[in-house]
């Protein structure tokens, strides 16, 4: 008896001494960038269609984090009077977003007139 179980224990170890241990989540800690970084800016190297405009009329309402994945970095940050921060694109003619409190405004594009 005692042999078959030496058996039985000896067997299981040989069958678990190849199998690779349980992967661990990684430890890792992902920030998501909330300030605008002029250096990241990427122009928009046409005129903007109907999408690009749906997504800068879009960007009301929301958050800073919610405009620079809707819009990318923008080009210049200017911080106002009052408390509005105003975020400029590199796209044809003038772009514009202002914050308050971290939270989009209003939005503003003119297609050069």
């Amino acid at each position: 008896m005692r042999r078959v179980i030496l058996a039985v224990v000896v067997v299981l170890t040989a069958m678990t001494a190849g199998l690779p241990s349980v992967p661990r989540p990684p430890s890792a800690t992902v920030v998501m960038e909330t300030e605008p970084d002029p250096r990241e800016a990427r122009p928009l190297d046409r005129w903007p269609n109907e999408q690009d405009l749906a997504r800068l009329a879009s960007a009301e309402g929301q958050s800073r984090l919610r405009v620079l994945q809707l819009l990318g970095h923008p080009c210049a940050v200017d911080r106002q009077a009052g408390g509005v921060e105003r975020w400029s694109y590199p796209w044809q003619a003038a772009c514009c977003v202002d914050f308050e409190n971290g939270v989009c405004t209003s939005t503003f594009y003119t297609g050069g007139y």
